[in-house]
């Protein structure tokens, strides 16, 4: 944006919002247009390149296709799944290996009796 459109953008604004606000008068086509074209001046349309066009086009396509059949496009859902199912195997080695020891182990002996028998 020049600085000459920028100057006449702001103050054809300043105009139309001093009449607005603090005046009792009321705004004519002619200002709004003059506003209007002040604005059109001012912020010119952006027309993306086709290969960016072509990529999104693509990018957008693929997306559609993968949530149709239900695939997971989050990376992350399947470090979660990894994740949920390491834990659940580590929990559940950690049980049957207790469960082996406790089976396994050997019965403890009972206390040495005191020598108070040979003393009676």
């Amino acid at each position: 944006m020049s600085r000459g459109t920028a100057i006449n953008l702001r103050r054809n604004w300043r105009t139309l919002l001093d009449k607005a606000l603090y005046g009792n008068q009321d705004i004519s086509d002619d200002e709004l247009e003059a506003l209007e074209s002040a604005i059109a001046a001012a912020l010119q349309p952006v027309e993306p390149q086709a290969t960016f066009r072509e990529g999104l086009r693509q990018n957008l396509e693929v997306a559609r296709l993968r949530k149709d059949r239900g695939v997971c496009i989050d990376p992350v859902c399947e470090a979660r799944s990894g994740v949920r199912l390491g834990v659940a195997f580590g929990l559940l080695g950690l049980l049957v290996g207790t469960l082996i020891y406790l089976c396994l182990r050997s019965p403890r002996t009972k206390p040495a009796e005191s020598s108070n028998k040979n003393s009676v």
